[in-house]
């Protein structure tokens, strides 16, 4: 199995692409987190990409705008909405353009996201079941994605400087300074003597604590996909709560056939960097797979 670089949009956007031995499964595609990129989903000890290829998928990890080689959006550094939506439109030309040159009989599209990017997956969801593109969508599974996030990061993302980037690695501590040290995600080992740089566009900080809050509902309301959904226990972004998994999977089957949501005991935010990631990914690619099934017979995945 080789991990190929690619890109989509004219060189607007970069990622990297494992080829499954299936080519009737699903195509895989994944957006990652903010102040990351497409490696995330290639780590060492856990590769997304390489267990997705290994088990007969296709899989593509893109960069979003802005990360590694992707172009940039022109966002507004002090708007509170907006990033999200423009993030799932330019994302949403990619799998377009995907579709139209492939070269394989996928049954269709799952998307993945992670943290921003998974509420810039299900952005992208909600687009597709208003305009119904041209490729079919299986469903949608996402992770590290609240609706409430706490006072403390509210009060840390609204009084960022005004930059239109920002270094997320020296806000570190707010993900991980209360989270059990065996829960934790293993950081790679410092290669250099310079400050760690994680570059975000303020604009998505922004949003975290502003339209998306308010939007969400909005929405979530409108996928018309089965979608699983995973949040970790020690997740210090959001505020984690049964009575809050259960609003939120509420909202997720307003027009959605199926919904499966847990909160996972054991991780933090970035499940899939943490000490679980394989048993996530594992769990990922299972519902993957009935999505598969259920492109052809619905009622395998209906409530």
């Amino acid at each position: 199995m080789t991990i190929k670089t690619t890109s989509y949009l004219e060189n607007k956007i970069s990622g990297l692409y494992a080829e499954g031995s299936d080519g009737t499964l699903p195509l895989l595609v994944m957006f990652p987190g903010g102040g990351s990129n497409a490696d995330a989903f290639n780590l060492p000890h856990a590769s997304f990409l390489k267990t997705a290829s290994d088990n007969g998928y296709s899989a593509i990890a893109l960069n979003r705008p802005g990360q590694a080689a992707s172009t940039a959006l022109d966002l507004d550094p002090m708007a509170d909405v907006g990033a999200f939506d423009a993030n799932a439109a330019r994302l949403c030309e990619v799998i377009d353009e995907i579709w139209s040159r492939k070269n394989a009989p996928h049954s269709g599209v799952v998307i993945y996201g992670s943290s921003i990017g998974g509420a810039i997956a299900l952005h992208a969801a909600a687009k597709w079941s208003r305009e119904k593109r041209a490729w079919p969508l299986l469903g949608v599974a996402v992770a590290d994605i609240g609706q409430s996030p706490p006072r403390a990061v509210v009060d840390t993302w609204t009084t960022l400087p005004a930059l239109e980037t920002i270094n997320l690695a020296q806000y570190i501590g707010l993900f991980f300074s209360a989270v059990p040290p065996w829960a934790a995600p293993a950081l790679p080992p410092r290669t250099s003597l310079e400050p760690p740089v994680l570059k975000i566009p303020r604009a998505e900080l922004q949003e975290v604590v502003g339209g998306w809050p308010r939007n969400w509902r909005a929405i979530c309301s409108q996928i018309t996909v089965p979608v699983h959904y995973s949040i970790a226990k020690y997740d210090t972004v959001w505020t984690i709560n049964q009575a809050l998994l259960d609003e939120f999977t509420e909202v997720l089957a307003l027009k959605s056939p199926h919904v499966e949501s847990a909160i996972i005991p054991g991780a933090s935010h970035g499940i899939g960097l943490g000490p679980l990631a394989m048993s996530h990914i594992f769990q990922v690619l299972s519902f993957v797979a009935r999505c598969h099934v259920a492109g052809r017979a619905p009622q395998v995945l209906v409530r």
